[in-house]
């Protein structure tokens, strides 16, 4: 392959964002691990199929999203086009393929057990319902119920994919912990995924979009700072009847993340804010995932294997991903975010369109 040939693979495969895989490895392995107390059979699969179901959705949403990246996203949409819109259509192509491929080879790999087998075959279909479904944000934009719950599934899919995958039976105690964690992660993705549109208000306006969620924040002011706060803390303690303290204690660190994520949206007055705040919000939310599954799942074993995905997490962010916003620069911004040094005003975040 010539030099400029793989310096336009290498920028195309970037615009997939793999670095989302270590997200969702992270949440579907805090599933197996609490259901199992091991990691699944043929993990290798499984992390080919999370990194592959990951570029997946992103390159369908960089196809369908088009004309407002080309505003909101320029450097993306530019590397997403590396090989024409028609290479852009055929790589996404062939990637959801190859999901439905792994995902029919989980399920006949899984044990003979039918109802494992049948569960395992549902949620794997749910997944690609909701990875497509999840990626037509010109469609889901105009309904905000609909983004949210595609947005909550983000998050909580990985979780029950993991249960399911797990291949053991649940007691009617586990149950009752897997529906409180799978509502905390829902919780966690409602409280602070709109935050993500605070660098996308420019592009959204062509497709007649505009978030509610930022709507809330800019007009609630210090209300919704507190707001969020109860809101997890509440979720907190009725999990913790479920749990326990340690997911309590988890949900008191979350709620801090969640909290500096909406005092940023406030307060971000630049597009180099906006940016700041956008990483701001993956680093919380893999915190979260993370300390979430640490909670359920009190062993050195799953802490290890936590901080595998933050370290693959960290490495893909600085080496294979599209931009290079994980970086001291942002976090000194997010900082100035978050500790002014001198009051600032309530100027409207439209600014930054």
């Amino acid at each position: 392959m010539s030099a400029p040939l793989a310096s336009r693979a290498s920028r195309f495969v970037r615009t997939g964002s793999p670095r989302f895989s270590a997200l969702y490895i992270a949440g579907f392995l805090s599933g197996s691990f609490f259901v199992a107390h091991e990691a699944p059979p043929h993990l290798l699969l499984w992390i080919i199929y999370w990194i592959t179901f990951c570029v997946s959705v992103e390159w369908l949403n960089r196809l369908v999203d088009l004309p407002a990246d080309r505003i909101n996203q320029p450097l993306r949409t530019r590397w997403a086009l590396s090989f024409g819109t028609r290479g852009l259509r055929r790589a996404t192509f062939v990637a959801w393929l190859s999901v439905v491929l792994l995902s029919t080879a989980m399920v006949a790999l899984s044990p003979s057990d039918a109802p494992s087998k049948t569960a395992l075959a549902v949620v794997l279909v749910a997944n690609i319902t909701i990875g497509i479904g999840y990626s037509f944000g010109r469609v889901t934009k105009r309904y905000p119920g609909a983004t949210i719950a595609l947005l909550t599934a983000t998050l909580v899919m990985p979780w029950v994919t993991g249960i399911a995958a797990g291949n053991g039976t649940l007691s009617s105690e586990q149950w009752r912990v897997a529906v409180a964690v799978a509502v905390l992660l829902a919780t966690v993705s409602v409280i602070i995924a709109g935050a993500k549109d605070l660098t996308d208000r420019r592009g959204d306006t062509l497709i007649g979009y505009r978030s509610v969620w930022l709507t809330a924040v800019e007009n609630g002011a210090g209300r919704t700072v507190l707001i969020t706060a109860l809101v997890q803390f509440t979720v907190g303690a009725i999990t913790v009847t479920q749990v326990g303290l340690s997911v309590f204690l988890a949900c008191s660190i979350i709620a801090a993340g969640e909290v500096s994520v909406i005092l940023g949206v406030r307060r971000a007055r630049t597009r180099a804010d906006a940016i700041a705040v956008r990483e701001h919000v993956y680093l919380v939310t893999m915190a979260s995932v993370v300390s979430i599954g640490i909670a359920v799942n009190p062993s050195l074993q799953f802490a290890l294997v936590a901080g595998v995905c933050v370290i693959a997490w960290v490495l893909m962010s600085l080496l294979a991903h599209w931009n290079k916003h994980l970086s001291r620069k942002s976090a000194s911004r997010m900082s100035a975010l978050l500790w002014p040094r001198h009051s600032l005003t309530n100027d409207s975040v439209d600014s930054l369109a």
